[in-house]
């Protein structure tokens, strides 16, 4: 193909996806049980998705704290369950299973920062009902030494059932802009690369540098095409080497985007007591835990507020 030919072919991949919107995780790779057999969905009742999560065992996922509360920070008033064992949430191979406790860090609160939402201690452990006994295998998170910052550079994989499409539209009262995705039900995966700290502090304007969190963006790919973590993949976890979780998926460009703006992450490591208390079922004087009561169908601090 001559550089004319290239040109246009390029340009009209270039009005398609302003126009149609784009794939999500946006230009991932379909991605097959065997890549991502930890990934879970996690759900509202009636079975949509939410967020992406991962599994440390058949009892525990993993999440972003920010995925099952509101906007204060309170926990969400109704009951929620995770979709594992199949690619495509529409499977019948596929097994949802509720949600019977949830542990947050009693220092998770969001916090606007330059315009970005940055969500501290933004990690959730979800413990369930039943054992999800179609995973084949799970997550595990690193027990060496701690470190400060992360080990730069690292190059991980993340997945998610996150919007197939997003499109920029317009609020009919206000006139306020925002990008709205579609739903999906494809499991789709990437890669992605560890940035410096000081990129990522740059960019959501952490002011005191937060050694919880690191930011990751994909390579480039192809001439100016969109890919990206996007609306749904929220919670998933990025892995490294075989198997080890390194952080949970925080934020990342409205749009979805990376090819300027890297995804936000939490990093596990400062967490490993939640996470083995949640584990162990047990309680914790950095946590709170939230048990699922049927009655009203809702969750419950299982502890008094300080």
């Amino acid at each position: 193909m001559n550089f004319a030919g290239f040109f246009l072919s390029t340009l009209l991949l270039f009005f398609i996806f302003q126009s149609n919107g784009v794939q999500g995780i946006l230009n991932g790779n379909p991605a097959g049980q065997e890549v991502a057999d930890y990934q879970v969905s996690v759900q509202d009742f009636r079975g949509r998705n939410i967020c992406g999560g991962g599994l440390l065992t058949p009892l525990i996922a993993i999440t972003a704290a920010h995925c099952v509360t509101d906007g204060e920070g309170k926990i969400l008033r109704m009951k929620l369950q995770v979709f594992t064992g199949a690619t495509d949430l529409t499977s019948t191979q596929g097994v949802t299973t509720r949600v019977d406790k949830i542990f947050i860090s009693k220092h998770f609160e969001r916090k606007e920062t330059s315009g970005r939402s940055y969500h501290k201690a933004d990690i959730a452990l979800l413990r369930l009902k039943h054992p999800a006994s179609n995973a084949a295998r799970f997550l595990y998170v690193d027990e060496s030494p701690p470190t400060v910052d992360v080990p730069q550079p690292q190059q991980g994989l993340v997945a998610g059932y996150g919007a197939a499409r997003v499109e920029l539209v317009r609020d009919r009262d206000t006139g306020e802009e925002y990008w709205r995705g579609d739903s999906n039900t494809q499991l789709r995966s990437m890669r992605q690369t560890t940035l410096r700290d000081r990129t990522c502090q740059r960019t959501y304007g952490l002011g005191a540098r937060d050694h919880a969190v690191f930011c990751a963006q994909v390579p480039p790919y192809g001439l100016r095409v969109p890919k990206g973590v996007c609306m749904g993949d929220h919670g998933s976890p990025l892995v490294i080497r075989d198997r080890e979780i390194l952080g949970i998926h925080s934020n990342g460009p409205e749009d979805c985007n990376e090819l300027y703006t890297p995804s936000l992450y939490t990093r596990v490591e400062p967490y490993r007591s939640l996470i083995r208390h949640a584990l162990q079922n047990s309680a914790g004087e950095h946590h709170r835990v939230y048990k699922y009561d049927k009655g009203s169908d809702r969750y419950y601090d299982t502890r008094p507020l300080d």
